[in-house]
């Protein structure tokens, strides 16, 4: 419990915000965020399912991330709306969550010490109307270096409450709590509706990411794209580029070991864009498992599942790409 000199951050009521939610690890967020960092707006909806983020850039590549309800430990949305949208500045979002690791630059961000008796003034400036009537205390919480974030109502900042604790059990003495409030952005439009029912599906296949991972960290820089190449016999799975002065070739045969499931039906040979892969880089880092999807029209849909220690609950990261014509590679 806190002392007696401890500060009492007063929050709005869960029940009052579009959208209120608490995890306990502010890390798997910041981390989820970065998977789909490419783009600097991201769209932000929230639902009963969860929370999906998503990216695009124009109509070529979209990104969702996908933390499920269960992950939070709180979360709630406002009696009367199914689901809840806003856009972000993506880097910004990333830098407040990981304020104890790096500085926000150019942004000022109020810390205090919590057994000092110093106010929240925050990121972006609080706004006292906020705080009503029916209030909760943010020593009602335990915190680990987690997170208390708010969407109070439609054009206002997403705020967030983060706090790293001193690792000393049952006290918050020594604690540091920072409160963020980032803007929101208007969007012109929703992001595309992407997703591929299992009747529209294909081709198949589910594999360790270590093998896309290599192959993707040495693609050539010089080949503007990338050939997917599926078949229900040899050569089944392989990845084609070519360079200014290289055309290299992979092959996976589906009994190496490292192709957990393999279900395609029809020879397909497909052509993306090689900065289009670049972009999976960083959630092959983190995966623990790799879907890809495509159908008949040549679209690709990869799945990566994640896991953090102690989170009850797999989050997923799934990339769309849009083929494009042909390429005699």
């Amino acid at each position: 419990m806190a002392g007696d000199d401890a500060p009492t951050q007063l929050l709005p009521s869960a029940s009052n915000c579009l959208f209120w939610g608490r995890l306990g690890n502010a890390r798997i967020l910041s981390s989820m965020l970065r998977c789909v960092q490419f783009s600097r707006v991201a769209n932000f909806n929230v639902s009963e399912n969860g929370l999906k983020v998503t990216a695009e850039v124009s109509s070529c590549v979209q990104a969702n991330a996908f933390l499920q309800k269960e992950i939070f430990d709180e979360f709630s949305i406002q009696t009367g709306h199914s689901e809840v949208s806003f856009c972000l500045n993506v880097e910004v979002l990333i830098q407040c969550l990981n304020i104890y690791t790096t500085t926000s630059a150019g942004h000022s961000v109020s810390r205090f010490n919590a057994s000092s008796n110093n106010s929240l003034n925050g990121y972006g400036g609080g706004n006292p109307s906020q705080i009503g009537a029916n209030q909760t205390t943010l020593t009602n919480f335990i915190f680990g270096n987690s997170v208390v974030m708010y969407y109070l109502k439609e054009g206002d900042p997403l705020c967030l409450i983060i706090e790293e604790s001193s690792g000393l059990s049952g006290t918050a003495i020594g604690s540091v709590i920072t409160d963020c409030q980032v803007r929101t952005l208007d969007t012109d439009e929703a992001p595309l509706d992407l997703h591929f029912p299992p009747e529209d599906v294909i081709n198949k296949v589910i594999m360790n990411p270590s093998v896309l991972y290599e192959r993707v960290s040495e693609l050539d820089l010089t080949a503007d794209f990338v050939q997917i190449e599926l078949s229900p016999v040899e050569p089944y799975f392989s990845l084609t580029t070519k360079g200014n002065l290289l055309k290299v070739t992979d092959k996976v045969d589906q009994e190496s070991g490292h192709i957990l499931s393999y279900d395609v039906k029809k020879y397909q040979q497909l052509s993306y864009r090689s900065n289009q892969f670049k972009l999976i880089h960083k959630t092959l880092q983190c995966c623990t498992k790799v879907s890809i999807r495509t159908n008949e029209d040549g679209f690709v849909c990869i799945q990566f599942m994640v896991r953090f220690d102690n989170c009850p609950k797999i989050c997923f990261v799934e990339f769309f790409f849009a083929p494009v014509e042909q390429i005699d590679i």
